[in-house]
């Protein structure tokens, strides 16, 4: 028996009934996820399910209209860590189901007119393993920092770079205190801080989230969607979300106030989120990546590692080429097969 079938958001039971027979998934692989983006316009939240004799396997993804290419689409994850999940029968090895899922969703690509496919795998997961040689590429992105919280608090904090330490104190010692912000009470302060935050870093892309975002992260998350504020004298000087489901903690977004870093709020944010997790039974908190200081921030912290990884394939590479020319065009720009942006056709440009 082999099949496939595709959900929308609106098949929330049945999508529900598909990911009660996978053991391991996260938050990001819920129909409720997916439609946070959806909402957002980033592109229609689909499930692709596999069975067969060895298995299942669930898909999550967003497909994209392409601008200038009526007919033509493209898929990629939502923002976040994501990418498929599987479970096994017995006597079926996950290689095995794996291929025999992919040889099914290239056909599938082909067939719905799928230019190209990017993948943000989960690191926690280490859900990209089977899919290295099923992809055109799947590489490694960045070493992410996690933190396993079973040694307990003492434990946690001992294993801080020292430094980190000394700053925590301090903090305490200014009488920083952090908070659990209720949804959506979160919205509005989280919204003030982290827009002056993509001001003064010029951020006019993507990662510039709206107001409507954090609405929709609010209603459709509720409490699986945990902000944490550090407060200062009746003010709030740095706030932080973060994605709880069963054991695991996500640092998603933050921001903060940099005329108070001398304070060090987020040392002391991260580290009483830590003691937050441990007294409700979470056993890793996932700081994540991200751009070089901010990794080695996330490291001080971090008692053990895990790896994220990004998948791409092109499933039609003379319509991927002459988008990415024409792009690329527009924005008085040369088009190279190998530049690293993906896909080449939503390549952003600073504004000139």
């Amino acid at each position: 028996m082999v099949s496939y079938q595709i959900l929308h958001t609106g098949d929330e039971a049945k999508w529900h009934e598909y990911l009660g027979a996978i053991s391991h998934k996260q938050l990001v692989h819920f129909p409720r996820y997916a439609r946070i983006y959806e909402r957002y316009g980033d592109g229609t939240g689909q499930c692709f399910v596999y069975e067969c004799d060895g298995g299942i396997v669930l898909y999550p993804f967003l497909r994209r209209t392409i601008e200038g290419a009526p007919g033509l689409t493209d898929i990629t994850t939502p923002y976040g860590y994501g990418g498929p999940v599987y479970e096994c029968r017995k006597g079926y090895q996950p290689a095995d189901l794996v291929a025999d899922f992919r040889m099914a969703f290239v056909d599938y690509a082909r067939e719905t007119k799928t230019i190209s496919e990017f993948v943000r795998f989960h690191p926690f997961l280490a859900n990209h393993e089977h899919f290295i040689g099923r992809m055109d590429d799947v590489s490694l992105h960045c070493v992410n920092a996690l933190i396993d919280l079973s040694i307990g608090a003492e434990g946690v904090f001992q294993q801080y770079r020292t430094s980190y330490q000394q700053c925590i104190r301090k903090a305490h010692d200014s009488g920083l205190q952090v908070v659990l912000v209720p949804a959506p009470d979160f919205i509005e302060p989280f919204f003030q801080l982290y827009s002056a935050s993509m001001l003064r870093k010029h951020q006019e892309g993507y990662f510039k989230f709206r107001r409507d975002f954090l609405i929709d992260l609010s209603e459709e998350l509720n409490d699986d969607l945990k902000c944490f504020a550090v407060m200062h004298q009746g003010n709030v000087i740095a706030v932080a979300l973060f994605l709880h489901f069963r054991g695991y903690l996500d640092y998603f977004l933050a921001a903060s106030n940099p005329a108070t870093l001398s304070l060090h709020p987020n040392h002391l944010l991260v580290h009483e989120v830590a003691l937050w997790a441990i007294g409700n039974g979470v056993r890793w908190f996932h700081l994540g990546g991200g751009h070089k200081s901010l990794q080695f921030f996330k490291r001080g912290f971090a008692n053990r590692s895990c790896e994220y990884y990004t998948g791409k394939c092109i499933y039609d590479r003379d319509a991927y080429n002459r988008l990415s020319m024409a792009h690329w065009g527009l924005h008085n720009r040369a088009w190279n097969e190998n530049e690293s942006y993906f896909p080449g056709y939503r390549a952003e440009f600073p504004a000139e």
